[in-house]
């Protein structure tokens, strides 16, 4: 199933999760893993910007998990994992909107982890840190073969996925294992 949607659109949003239910009549797991920034300093930045990154990185995972809760609730268990970033756990320069955004990602994963793991529901954020994806530009000074591959995120969703039911890991770090810079 896929079901092509705006992110910054609630209507869209409540359309992919009714498709979704619609075809498969259940949700074991949500992967909010959708992310958006534009460089800039915050002299510079465009509100248009702004809202963007926020609406993309926060709001859309945060109406996501509202839209999908009931699901895992009535079923007693499911997870919900949430792709941060480790600029969610320290500031860079210009990229202020986009670092207070997945902030703000780790602090939603936190606060939902203890309002549902009675539930039986586990929640994580995941903070990979130089992902070789087309959101890193193109540029001599970055080795891409030392940068962590998507493939090594999609193993530590398997990680929450299949953990035992007395565990969660709320948070999982995955940096590159050498430094990419050259």
């Amino acid at each position: 199933l896929v079901v092509m949607t705006d992110l910054t659109r609630d209507a869209e949003i409540e359309r992919l999760v009714d498709a979704t239910l619609g075809h498969w009549s259940s949700i074991d797991f949500l992967i909010n893993n959708a992310g958006w920034g534009r460089t800039a300093p915050v002299i510079k930045a465009k509100l248009e910007d702004w809202d963007r990154t926020f609406q993309i990185n926060l709001r859309a995972p945060m109406f996501l998990t509202q839209l999908v809760l009931p699901t895992l609730i009535a079923k007693g268990e499911g997870a919900i994992v949430n792709i941060g970033s480790i600029s969610g756990k320290a500031g860079q320069a210009n990229t202020a909107a986009y670092c207070a955004s997945k902030f703000g990602l780790i602090g939603f994963t936190e606060s939902l982890y203890e309002e549902v793991r009675e539930h039986g529901i586990k929640v994580a954020v995941i903070l990979p840190g130089f992902v070789d994806t087309p959101l890193i530009p193109q540029t001599r000074r970055l080795d891409r073969n030392k940068m962590v591959r998507p493939e090594d995120i999609a193993q530590a969703v398997v990680f929450v996925l299949t953990s035992s039911s007395a565990s969660c890991p709320v948070e999982i770090t995955v940096r590159p294992q050498r430094s990419p810079y050259t």
